[in-house]
């Protein structure tokens, strides 16, 4: 790096690695001296170009990390060392997915008067309890910029903290998935994502994006369970939980599975961006009825794909709204009613879908919230002056 002033990015969210490699390239692209650090396996997500930054030499004690019962430890010992020193060889800090490891970092750059800047991912924020809340509130209220993805969510997060209301900055991430999608789409005929083609001839419904119980997978099964066997007889079921995975909450979900009397596929293992790009071509509807969320990749790139999104009514999907998406909110109470409506009316509804392509296209590809990234990070740096 030169003498430009440069920006690391600290983010304990592994599985979305790909999201901040993205956001850094693009961000690279535009001129600003950026670095990210995965605060969870202790290493630069993609190769440090700070030259002033300190070398940890932490081999030695990641290879224990092998050792499930010493991890936790190791981070309550190390973690405000090691974030200490990689934070040092940079002008300002921006903290993704913000939680209690970073409370002692944050202390010592409040007393060095080194700015900072919180991007609140979603359940960092929706899933934390008000006790919680009022720990951070002033860890909020010395960022000077906290940075939220939409609309609906600063909403919520003004109701807390309204004291930083003038601190508050909108942008949402882009997707870098789109690229593969486009691909995958182009030869969709020939698209393989299972040996033996098990889904061949069936509605492929996608159920849930990650592992977390939040995601209710045991609702969704509730109400597949309920379908009338000629439906069912037109079904194959996907469960993408390939992130946030707790062995002995997947065991009982596929115990629950096998009950249903529908063929099924439970992905555990990490799929690489082709396989997820054909995991979203193949599917014909995607259900999303987690207790919150924000705006994930995921379900715009099931809409990317021209599926039929079920959302849970309560979700802050607004922005889809505002833009003429196609989706269909869902309640608890019409859930399975909503859900055989879709399935036996499945083409009408697939061609109403056709237009959302071009739709999060303009919403949500890198070329469109670049600039609302790039404006938001100058301001950070003109303020460490």
């Amino acid at each position: 790096m030169t003498n430009q002033k440069s920006i690391i990015i600290l983010c304990g969210v592994t599985n979305r690695r790909l999201l901040v490699q993205s956001l850094l390239s693009t961000m690279r692209e535009q001129g600003l001296h950026i670095d990210a650090f995965d605060t969870n396996q202790w290493e630069y997500i993609s190769p440090c170009t700070n030259s002033k930054a300190k070398k940890v030499k932490l081999n030695y004690i990641r290879r224990l990390f092998k050792i499930p019962k010493l991890t936790g430890l190791l981070h309550r010992i190390f973690d405000y060392y090691i974030l200490r020193n990689v934070a040092s060889a940079y002008d300002v800090v921006d903290i993704h997915f913000f939680c209690s490891k970073y409370y002692r970092l944050l202390n010592h750059l409040i007393l060095q008067k080194k700015q900072y800047k919180i991007t609140v991912w979603g359940s960092d924020f929706y899933r934390v309890s008000d006790i919680q809340k009022s720990k951070q509130k002033y860890y909020y209220d010395n960022a000077k910029i906290i940075h939220i993805e939409i609309e609906e969510m600063r909403d919520d997060f003004l109701k807390y903290m309204p004291s930083v209301y003038n601190r508050i900055h909108l942008a949402r991430f882009g997707i870098s998935q789109l690229q593969y999608l486009d691909k995958v789409i182009d030869c969709k005929n020939e698209t393989t994502l299972l040996s033996g083609n098990l889904y061949h001839n069936k509605l492929v419904i996608t159920c849930g994006y990650n592992a977390s119980k939040g995601q209710q997978h045991v609702k969704i099964i509730e109400i597949l369970k309920a379908l009338s066997p000629d439906q069912k007889r037109k079904i194959f079921l996907l469960f993408p939980m390939t992130y946030g995975i707790q062995k002995q909450y997947l065991n009982y979900i596929e115990g629950l599975l096998g009950q249903v009397g529908i063929p099924y596929c439970v992905f555990s293992k990490h799929l690489s961006n082709e396989e997820n790009a054909k995991l979203r071509v193949i599917t014909d509807i995607s259900i999303n009825i987690q207790i919150t969320d924000a705006l994930a990749a995921s379900l715009q790139e099931h809409l990317y794909a021209g599926n039929i999104l079920l959302a849970g009514e309560w979700l802050p999907y607004q922005i889809f709204d505002e833009h003429s998406i196609f989706y269909i909110k869902i309640s608890y109470q019409n859930m399975l009613e909503k859900l055989s409506y879709c399935i036996d009316n499945l083409d009408m509804l697939k061609e109403k879908t056709k237009a959302n392509h071009d739709k999060i296209k303009n919403l949500s590809s890198w070329k469109t919230v670049t600039p609302s990234w790039v404006k938001i990070y100058n301001e950070l740096l003109s303020l460490q002056e």
